[in-house]
Parts: structure tokens; C-alpha cells; sequence
């Protein structure tokens, strides 16, 4: 059975997950925190099926194809504004400047509460993740050659 990853568990980070899992339990809301180390494929579109938002503020990121298999499941997508991330999303969620802890929870919140917000997003995703579809891509790679073998 094929495995994926579900968030990265680099085992470097176990201390960093720990704490994670402390502070939970401190703000006592550790019942509502899961670490999933990896996931079959009927497990990862379940993830993101039952999901409310989805939260990126990775400082690691490259192109983040998370980003898009949440536009997909329009799911609305509240990301740290790094690296590539603010050109996938391109108003398909909330791009925050840092991650400062408040404007994320901040940022989370106004998701999980503004049903408009959600609608609009989600709508936002579904339009944003077709000029990934793999037609449209090779045409632009085609289009990208023709330009550069004509100059």
C-alpha cells in the first residue's frame, strides 16, 4: 500500500512536536490535535474533506503542492507568505506577511467563522487550481520554447 505524507516529520523536528503537544495540553485543547505521519491516498482526501482550513507557515516551502490539493478539495487556505507561496495561492486564501501566532489564529479564526469568507475562497480555489490542469501547463511550457528557440 502506497504511503503519503501527511506534514513533515523530520526526525529533528520530535522535539519541536513535543512541544507542540505540551502547549496543546496547556491551552487544553490537545483532544482536538492530531500528528499524522503519513496516510494512504483515501486517507489524505479524507483529511482534507473533513478539514476547515488549511495552514501553511512553513518556512521550507518550494511551489507547496499541499496548496493545490486544498484548492482542489476547496478548502480555504490560510499560508505564510514565503518562498513561492504567495504566487500559487493568488487570492485562492489568506497570504499573511508573518506568522506572527495572533494574526494567524487571527486569520483562522476569520475563516472558520465568515461563512462568506469560506464561499468566496472556495470559489477563488476552484478557478486558481485550473491554471495548474496539466493541458493548460504543457501549453504554456510549449508556448515558453516556442518563444525562447524563436528569439
Amino acid at each position: 500500500m502506497q504511503e503519503w505524507r501527511v506534514g513533515s516529520f523530520d526526525p529533528l523536528l520530535g522535539q519541536y512536536v513535543k512541544e507542540i503537544e505540551e502547549y496543546a495540553c496547556y491551552l487544553e485543547v490537545e483532544k482536538d490535535l492530531r500528528f499524522h505521519r503519513a496516510a494512504t491516498l483515501a486517507q489524505l482526501r479524507s483529511y482534507y474533506t473533513v478539514a476547515s482550513v488549511f495552514l501553511c507557515v512553513s518556512e521550507h516551502e518550494g511551489f507547496c503542492v499541499p496548496l493545490l490539493e486544498s484548492m482542489y478539495h476547496r478548502l480555504p487556505i490560510v499560508a505564510y507568505a514565503n518562498t513561492a507561496v504567495p504566487e500559487t495561492v493568488q487570492g485562492a486564501g489568506l497570504v499573511l506577511p508573518d506568522k506572527e501566532p495572533a494574526r494567524v489564529a487571527a486569520a483562522i479564526d476569520r475563516v472558520l467563522r465568515d461563512g462568506h469568507l469560506r464561499a468566496v475562497l472556495a470559489d477563488s480555489a476552484s478557478e486558481r487550481v485550473e491554471t495548474f490542469a496539466l493541458p493548460r501547463v504543457r501549453a504554456g511550457f510549449a508556448a515558453a520554447l516556442d518563444a525562447a528557440c524563436a528569439a
